[in-house]
């Protein structure tokens, strides 16, 4: 799978590691190291035409001026195996540049995840997932509970994550230089 995403601010960076961390060595929860860059998504898809799509992405960070979001609580989405989140508020700019880059990724994309479509996206960040069951889940949520997750979190580029294999890399990152 390959996604199109925005890194966090290096201060959250460091707090969903640190979150990361403590889901680890309390819970035993490592299943997020799958994609191990703090993010929220955009769009994915199976594959994408990355010289087509670099095309796009550099555009879209040319034409954009770096904005805030911010985060509230925590959310689970409900399968066999939980995944963990904190929410993104959308906001007007978030929700703006995601309906403009959703048309543009699908020409380029094969295999799109629905998910990601404008009309049922949920911008997140995701904090567990893969090793999260119902016999942990109680307590890593009264765990996460007591931690503060509201946050404000500068976004100043838009990339790509890709998986090679069981491994996931950064791909290119485009810093976010239009103005406001």
């Amino acid at each position: 799978m390959q996604g199109i995403v925005s890194l966090l601010d290096e201060e959250h960076q460091h707090k969903v590691e640190r979150i990361w961390a403590e889901l680890s060595s309390s819970f035993g929860v490592r299943g997020v190291y799958i994609t191990p860059f703090p993010h929220f998504s955009y769009h994915v898809a199976k594959q994408y035409d990355e010289q087509k799509l670099a095309a796009i992405l550099a555009l879209f960070a040319a034409n954009t001026a770096p904005f805030s979001i911010r985060t509230s609580g925590l959310g689970i989405f409900t399968a066999t195996n939980p995944i963990l989140f904190i929410p993104i508020v959308r906001n007007l700019e978030l929700s703006l540049l995601h309906t403009a880059i959703c048309p543009e990724a699908e020409s380029v994309a094969q295999g799109a995840v629905e998910y990601y479509n404008p009309a049922q996206w949920m911008p997140h960040i995701t904090i567990g997932q893969s090793d999260i069951t119902g016999d942990n889940l109680p307590a890593i949520v009264a765990w996460l509970n007591q931690q503060p997750l509201g946050w404000e979190i500068k976004i100043s580029s838009i990339g790509t994550i890709y998986a090679k294999g069981s491994k996931q890399y950064l791909g290119p990152q485009y810093e976010l230089t239009g103005q406001q």
